[in-house]
């Protein structure tokens, strides 16, 4: 559960999301759009922090996401850029995310920190071999790096009333 699903106020999540940036450097921002099952990762704070493009994942499960995406980060606290070595020894596609991806709420959390949406550059996905999906679905991952509309999964994003919202309507 998010913090906003919780009940505090953007403003508390946004001094929240502020405050682990200065400590940790970066954040992992998860989604999960309950309406649609869609599940998403990305970071905040590398671009600000180590000059390092954010990394995103969708399509597996955010357990995978934050395997994943934390091995990575941590690749680049240490050595200022991922390695080689790890995108080999995990089997990793790493792809600029194309300037249609960049508007729109995929990435709020960061535009909201920021003021405006991830510049073109900024972002990239990080994808898993096609090994690590059933043969049905290995061609049904998500491309960020391709032009054009996202899948009506990821596409619009309504949000729910928060947990204190949802209380206070019932009465």
């Amino acid at each position: 559960m998010c913090l906003q699903c919780d009940g505090y106020s953007y403003e508390e999540v946004m001094q929240a999301l502020d405050l682990q940036i200065r400590v940790q450097g970066w954040v992992l921002q998860h989604v999960h759009d309950d309406h649609t099952g869609a599940s998403w990762s990305y970071t905040i704070g590398l671009v600000e922090r180590y000059g390092h493009p954010e990394l995103t994942m969708l399509d597996v499960t955010l357990d995978q996401q934050n395997r994943v995406i934390r091995r990575l980060v941590d690749d680049i606290v240490t050595r200022g850029s991922v390695s080689p070595l790890t995108v080999l020894a995990e089997g990793l596609e790493i792809v600029d995310v194309h300037p249609d991806h960049l508007v729109g709420d995929l990435f709020a959390t960061w535009g909201n920190r920021y003021g405006f949406p991830p510049p073109p550059g900024t972002m990239q996905q990080v994808l898993l071999p096609s090994s690590a999906f059933c043969p049905c679905h290995a061609d049904a991952v998500t491309r960020l790096d391709k032009p054009g509309p996202l899948p009506p999964r990821y596409a619009s994003q309504k949000r729910r009333p928060n947990r204190a919202e949802r209380r206070r309507r019932r009465g």
